[in-house]
Protein backbone atom coordinates (compact mmCIF):
# COMPACT_ATOMS: atom_id res chain seq x y z
CA UNK A 1 0.00 0.00 0.00
CA UNK A 2 0.79 3.22 0.60
CA UNK A 3 1.08 6.85 -1.80
CA UNK A 4 4.38 8.55 -3.46
CA UNK A 5 3.62 10.72 -0.64
CA UNK A 6 4.73 7.79 1.53
CA UNK A 7 8.25 7.62 -0.37
CA UNK A 8 10.71 9.09 1.87
CA UNK A 9 14.76 9.57 0.75
CA UNK A 10 16.97 8.82 3.08
CA UNK A 11 19.88 10.68 3.81
CA UNK A 12 22.81 11.21 6.28
CA UNK A 13 22.10 13.57 9.58
CA UNK A 14 25.17 15.39 9.09
CA UNK A 15 27.54 16.73 6.44
CA UNK A 16 30.42 14.13 7.53
CA UNK A 17 28.72 11.49 5.19
CA UNK A 18 27.76 12.33 1.66
CA UNK A 19 24.63 11.32 -0.46
CA UNK A 20 25.19 7.57 -1.98
CA UNK A 21 27.45 6.29 0.91
CA UNK A 22 27.10 2.87 1.80
CA UNK A 23 24.73 2.84 5.68
CA UNK A 24 26.31 1.25 8.41
CA UNK A 25 24.86 0.12 11.88
CA UNK A 26 24.51 2.96 14.49
CA UNK A 27 24.72 5.81 11.55
CA UNK A 28 22.19 8.50 12.27
CA UNK A 29 19.73 9.34 9.09
CA UNK A 30 17.04 11.75 8.44
CA UNK A 31 14.39 11.14 6.11
CA UNK A 32 12.94 13.29 3.50
CA UNK A 33 9.25 13.26 1.67
CA UNK A 34 10.54 12.45 -2.26
CA UNK A 35 7.03 14.86 -3.06
CA UNK A 36 6.71 18.32 -2.17
CA UNK A 37 3.77 18.62 0.09
CA UNK A 38 2.33 21.97 -0.43
CA UNK A 39 5.37 23.42 -2.56
CA UNK A 40 7.90 22.32 0.26
CA UNK A 41 9.61 19.02 1.09
CA UNK A 42 9.00 18.26 4.78
CA UNK A 43 11.09 15.66 6.95
CA UNK A 44 9.66 13.08 9.13
CA UNK A 45 9.79 14.06 12.55
CA UNK A 46 8.76 13.02 16.11
CA UNK A 47 6.96 15.46 18.62
CA UNK A 48 9.06 16.33 21.92
CA UNK A 49 7.55 15.72 25.49
CA UNK A 50 6.33 19.06 27.19
CA UNK A 51 4.30 19.58 30.28
CA UNK A 52 0.89 21.50 30.13
CA UNK A 53 -2.33 20.50 30.81
CA UNK A 54 -3.98 18.06 28.81
CA UNK A 55 -6.38 19.63 26.33
CA UNK A 56 -10.19 18.11 25.60
CA UNK A 57 -8.55 15.70 22.90
CA UNK A 58 -6.77 14.12 25.62
CA UNK A 59 -3.64 16.11 24.04
CA UNK A 60 -0.76 18.06 25.70
CA UNK A 61 0.32 21.12 23.40
CA UNK A 62 3.65 21.60 22.65
CA UNK A 63 6.11 23.84 20.03
CA UNK A 64 7.03 20.95 17.85
CA UNK A 65 3.88 18.86 18.10
CA UNK A 66 1.27 16.86 20.72
CA UNK A 67 1.97 14.40 23.10
CA UNK A 68 -0.91 12.21 23.74
CA UNK A 69 -1.98 10.67 26.76
CA UNK A 70 -2.05 6.93 27.40
CA UNK A 71 -6.38 7.44 27.30
CA UNK A 72 -6.18 8.86 24.16
CA UNK A 73 -3.97 6.32 22.36
CA UNK A 74 -5.75 3.31 23.94
CA UNK A 75 -8.99 4.47 22.76
CA UNK A 76 -7.44 5.37 19.19
CA UNK A 77 -5.85 1.82 18.50
CA UNK A 78 -8.67 0.22 20.57
CA UNK A 79 -5.46 -2.02 22.34
CA UNK A 80 -5.67 -2.24 26.16
CA UNK A 81 -2.42 -2.97 26.52
CA UNK A 82 0.03 -2.19 29.66
CA UNK A 83 3.08 -1.14 27.64
CA UNK A 84 0.83 1.55 26.29
CA UNK A 85 2.35 4.67 28.63
CA UNK A 86 1.34 7.54 26.01
CA UNK A 87 2.29 8.36 21.99
CA UNK A 88 4.10 11.38 20.53
CA UNK A 89 3.21 12.55 17.28
CA UNK A 90 5.22 11.27 13.94
CA UNK A 91 4.69 13.60 11.77
CA UNK A 92 6.17 15.81 9.11
CA UNK A 93 8.49 18.83 9.53
CA UNK A 94 10.95 21.21 8.52
CA UNK A 95 12.67 20.54 11.62
CA UNK A 96 14.15 16.96 11.32
CA UNK A 97 14.43 14.22 13.51
CA UNK A 98 17.32 11.49 13.91
CA UNK A 99 16.83 8.56 13.51
CA UNK A 100 19.77 6.10 14.31
CA UNK A 101 20.12 2.43 12.21
CA UNK A 102 20.64 -0.57 14.47
CA UNK A 103 21.10 -3.92 12.39
CA UNK A 104 18.88 -6.40 13.01
CA UNK A 105 20.04 -9.54 11.44
CA UNK A 106 22.67 -10.22 8.70
CA UNK A 107 21.56 -11.34 5.21
CA UNK A 108 23.43 -14.41 5.67
CA UNK A 109 20.85 -14.97 8.83
CA UNK A 110 18.19 -15.78 6.08
CA UNK A 111 19.93 -17.85 4.06
CA UNK A 112 20.36 -20.41 6.48
CA UNK A 113 17.76 -23.49 7.01
CA UNK A 114 16.73 -25.34 10.11
CA UNK A 115 18.15 -22.50 12.21
CA UNK A 116 16.34 -20.81 15.29
CA UNK A 117 16.68 -16.94 15.23
CA UNK A 118 15.75 -13.97 17.47
CA UNK A 119 12.05 -13.32 17.34
CA UNK A 120 11.48 -17.19 16.46
CA UNK A 121 8.34 -18.56 17.14
CA UNK A 122 9.11 -22.02 18.88
CA UNK A 123 7.55 -24.70 21.23
CA UNK A 124 9.35 -25.88 24.19
CA UNK A 125 8.98 -29.69 24.11
CA UNK A 126 10.21 -31.60 27.36
CA UNK A 127 11.53 -35.34 25.53
CA UNK A 128 11.39 -37.32 28.64
CA UNK A 129 7.90 -35.75 30.37
CA UNK A 130 6.62 -35.77 26.52
CA UNK A 131 5.19 -32.50 27.30
CA UNK A 132 5.30 -28.65 26.21
CA UNK A 133 6.27 -25.52 28.06
CA UNK A 134 3.04 -24.12 28.41
CA UNK A 135 1.05 -21.12 30.12
CA UNK A 136 -2.68 -21.01 30.44
CA UNK A 137 -4.17 -18.40 32.71
CA UNK A 138 -7.26 -20.51 32.77
CA UNK A 139 -5.63 -23.81 33.92
CA UNK A 140 -2.89 -21.88 36.32
CA UNK A 141 -1.14 -18.65 37.12
CA UNK A 142 1.71 -20.17 37.10
CA UNK A 143 3.69 -21.88 33.64
CA UNK A 144 3.83 -25.40 33.45
CA UNK A 145 4.29 -29.09 30.72
CA UNK A 146 1.06 -29.66 28.91
CA UNK A 147 1.32 -33.64 28.26
CA UNK A 148 1.52 -34.27 24.00
CA UNK A 149 2.87 -36.24 21.63
CA UNK A 150 1.70 -33.71 18.79
CA UNK A 151 5.58 -33.60 18.08
CA UNK A 152 5.64 -33.02 14.05
CA UNK A 153 6.47 -29.94 12.40
CA UNK A 154 3.11 -29.78 10.38
CA UNK A 155 1.32 -31.13 13.21
CA UNK A 156 -1.28 -28.49 15.15
CA UNK A 157 -0.10 -26.69 18.44
CA UNK A 158 -2.24 -24.98 21.01
CA UNK A 159 -1.20 -21.01 21.58
CA UNK A 160 -0.45 -21.84 24.45
CA UNK A 161 2.61 -23.78 23.78
CA UNK A 162 4.10 -21.35 21.95
CA UNK A 163 6.49 -18.50 22.87
CA UNK A 164 8.84 -15.85 20.85
CA UNK A 165 12.55 -16.20 21.85
CA UNK A 166 13.61 -12.82 22.18
CA UNK A 167 17.44 -11.86 22.11
CA UNK A 168 18.61 -9.68 25.42
CA UNK A 169 20.82 -7.68 23.46
CA UNK A 170 19.32 -4.84 20.96
CA UNK A 171 21.96 -4.82 18.57
CA UNK A 172 21.42 -8.11 15.92
CA UNK A 173 18.54 -8.98 17.72
CA UNK A 174 17.63 -11.45 14.82
CA UNK A 175 20.36 -13.14 13.98
CA UNK A 176 20.82 -16.91 15.25
CA UNK A 177 20.42 -18.34 18.59
CA UNK A 178 23.37 -19.68 20.09
CA UNK A 179 24.08 -22.28 22.77
CA UNK A 180 27.38 -20.55 23.75
CA UNK A 181 26.26 -18.81 27.00
CA UNK A 182 24.42 -15.46 25.44
CA UNK A 183 20.78 -14.47 27.10
CA UNK A 184 17.70 -14.34 25.98
CA UNK A 185 14.04 -14.11 27.02
CA UNK A 186 11.19 -16.39 26.26
CA UNK A 187 7.82 -14.07 25.43
CA UNK A 188 4.51 -16.21 25.69
CA UNK A 189 2.74 -15.58 22.21
CA UNK A 190 -0.99 -15.55 23.43
CA UNK A 191 -0.66 -13.20 26.42
CA UNK A 192 2.53 -11.12 26.05
CA UNK A 193 4.06 -12.01 29.42
CA UNK A 194 7.25 -13.54 29.88
CA UNK A 195 8.95 -16.24 31.34
CA UNK A 196 10.62 -15.66 34.52
CA UNK A 197 12.24 -17.01 37.96
CA UNK A 198 10.90 -16.25 41.46
CA UNK A 199 13.98 -15.86 43.62
CA UNK A 200 11.56 -16.46 46.38
CA UNK A 201 9.84 -19.54 45.76
CA UNK A 202 12.54 -20.86 43.44
CA UNK A 203 10.49 -21.83 40.50
CA UNK A 204 8.99 -20.20 37.13
CA UNK A 205 6.08 -17.36 37.06
CA UNK A 206 5.05 -14.90 34.29
CA UNK A 207 5.73 -11.15 34.19
CA UNK A 208 5.01 -8.17 32.35
CA UNK A 209 8.22 -7.02 33.01
CA UNK A 210 10.28 -7.40 29.90
CA UNK A 211 13.89 -5.66 31.35
CA UNK A 212 13.69 -7.94 34.12
CA UNK A 213 17.16 -9.50 34.42
CA UNK A 214 15.08 -13.38 36.50
CA UNK A 215 13.56 -13.67 32.93
CA UNK A 216 17.28 -14.31 31.29
CA UNK A 217 17.81 -17.63 30.12
CA UNK A 218 20.36 -19.13 28.51
CA UNK A 219 20.50 -22.87 26.06
CA UNK A 220 23.34 -25.54 26.72
CA UNK A 221 23.53 -28.14 24.02
CA UNK A 222 23.26 -31.71 24.66
CA UNK A 223 26.37 -33.53 24.15
CA UNK A 224 29.74 -31.87 23.06
CA UNK A 225 29.97 -29.19 20.91
CA UNK A 226 33.73 -29.68 18.48
CA UNK A 227 36.41 -27.01 19.00
CA UNK A 228 35.41 -24.70 16.55
CA UNK A 229 31.78 -25.66 15.82
CA UNK A 230 28.96 -23.78 15.33
CA UNK A 231 26.83 -23.34 18.52
CA UNK A 232 23.80 -22.41 16.62
CA UNK A 233 20.75 -23.34 17.93
CA UNK A 234 18.69 -26.00 14.69
CA UNK A 235 15.14 -26.43 15.06
CA UNK A 236 14.34 -29.54 16.75
CA UNK A 237 17.56 -29.77 19.01
CA UNK A 238 18.20 -31.40 22.24
CA UNK A 239 18.97 -28.65 24.71
CA UNK A 240 19.15 -27.75 28.33
CA UNK A 241 18.03 -24.18 29.53
CA UNK A 242 19.20 -22.54 32.13
CA UNK A 243 19.25 -18.96 34.06
CA UNK A 244 21.79 -16.20 34.00
CA UNK A 245 22.90 -17.93 37.89
CA UNK A 246 23.32 -21.52 35.64
CA UNK A 247 20.04 -23.01 37.31
CA UNK A 248 18.73 -25.73 35.02
CA UNK A 249 14.88 -25.75 34.13
CA UNK A 250 12.95 -28.82 34.69
CA UNK A 251 9.81 -30.16 34.72
CA UNK A 252 8.51 -30.23 38.36
CA UNK A 253 6.34 -33.13 38.90
CA UNK A 254 5.63 -36.60 37.52
CA UNK A 255 2.09 -36.07 36.00
CA UNK A 256 2.11 -34.92 32.07
CA UNK A 257 0.74 -31.35 33.52
CA UNK A 258 3.08 -29.95 36.16
CA UNK A 259 4.83 -26.81 37.50
CA UNK A 260 8.22 -25.67 35.62
CA UNK A 261 10.52 -25.34 38.25
CA UNK A 262 14.27 -25.04 38.82
CA UNK A 263 17.16 -27.85 40.09
CA UNK A 264 20.28 -26.25 41.45
CA UNK A 265 23.18 -27.54 38.72
CA UNK A 266 22.80 -31.24 39.96
CA UNK A 267 22.70 -33.39 36.81
CA UNK A 268 21.25 -32.50 34.05
CA UNK A 269 18.10 -30.49 33.23
CA UNK A 270 15.13 -30.88 31.03
CA UNK A 271 16.00 -31.31 27.17
CA UNK A 272 13.46 -29.40 25.28
CA UNK A 273 14.32 -29.47 21.51
CA UNK A 274 12.06 -26.16 20.09
CA UNK A 275 10.14 -26.98 17.38
CA UNK A 276 8.84 -24.66 14.76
Amino acid sequence: GGTEKSIFEVLPAFKTHAHGEVVATGDLLTFLTQKKLEGLRYYLHMSRMASGEDDLQGRRASYSGYQHSREHVVSGLRCDSSYIVHGEELNASARPTFFRTLRFSSYATWQGEGVVCGESFVGVYHKDAEAYLAYDPAISPLPMFMGSQRVNSKSRKKCAWIWKVESSQMLNAGEPVTCDGKLYRFKHLATNLYLSLDPQEGHLVMTAEYHSNTSLLSFKELGKVQAGGKSDLKLGGLIYLRDKDGAWVTEGGESGVSMSSLRRKQGGGGVVPPIP
